[in-house]
């Protein structure tokens, strides 16, 4: 029996549009954006027209002809499509929620306007200097084989998926093991309280995007590289459980214990 989880692992690597006609889904409608959204679309890709409708609807189209790369369902029942494409030149990635004939826009996972921070964002700073040419064969999947053994020549590092998702998950395992600048900048009052005392929570509004949350985390010392942690939220699914509400995070924390504290 097919049931619906099947169906929507079967959308992933189709077009999104493809992938909504597979499964019986409107498209995409103009509203889901919040002015927060807009307002960080605004800030990361440049030459995005003047009115929020035309740039809903430039996001959208774009969005549209982009790849699923990832799908599933929340305990709340909706169908989720992490879609990447591509506006105006940056790569992003977005998360969008289906449930009782509505769309919401679920959270942006990430955009990147250039080449060395897409590359950072892929690899979590651990392999930055390798290739566009390479970065696009990791990631789209060219097929390449000649492309691998002339990069290794040249004495670049190619890692398969499981090697990468191994390297990616111990960085930032170590991250969070690190000193943070506040417990080595704080003095007096500071450095005497109690590491495992110390709470600390976020509250994430309701429309905001994801980057929010994880530049918070990474602000308070408990991750030390973003992009790391935001690629182990994706590989994870982690990310798409995340939801507008109120964290609470003890300093100190291990990745494991974060990611708990980020799924319930």
């Amino acid at each position: 029996m097919t049931t619906t989880i099947d169906l929507l692992k079967d959308t992933v690597g189709k077009p999104l549009k493809q992938a909504l006609q597979d499964l019986g889904c409107p498209a995409l409608p103009i509203g889901l954006f919040s002015e927060k959204q807009i307002a960080f679309l605004r800030e990361s890709i440049t030459e995005l027209p003047a009115d929020d409708l035309e740039l809903e609807r430039l996001i959208l189209g774009a969005a549209t002809t982009g790849k699923v790369i990832r799908s599933g369902q929340t305990p709340l029942g909706q169908s989720l499509f992490t879609v990447r494409f591509r506006v105006k030149k940056v790569a992003c990635v977005m998360t969008w929620a289906y449930s009782h004939d509505e769309w919401t826009l679920h959270h942006v996972d990430a955009v990147q306007t250039r080449v060395r921070e897409w590359n950072r964002l892929i690899f979590g700073g651990l392999v930055g200097s390798v290739l566009t040419a390479l970065v696009t064969f990791l990631v789209w999947g060219t097929g390449s084989g000649d492309l691998v053994a002339e990069a290794k020549a040249k004495g670049y590092v190619v890692m398969t998926e499981q090697q990468y998702e191994e390297q990616v998950q111990s960085n930032v395992s170590d991250s969070t093991q690190q000193p943070t600048q506040l417990d080595k900048s704080a003095g007096g009052q500071q450095s005497s309280r109690s590491d495992k005392a110390a709470t600390l929570s976020f509250t994430l509004q309701d429309g905001a995007p994801l980057d929010d949350l994880t530049s918070y985390l990474q602000d308070i010392g408990l991750i030390q590289d973003k992009a790391a942690f935001n690629q182990v939220l994706t590989t994870r699914g982690v990310d798409t459980l995340i939801k507008p509400q109120t964290y609470t995070f003890t300093k100190g924390m291990s990745l494991e214990e974060i990611l708990s504290v980020l799924q319930n």
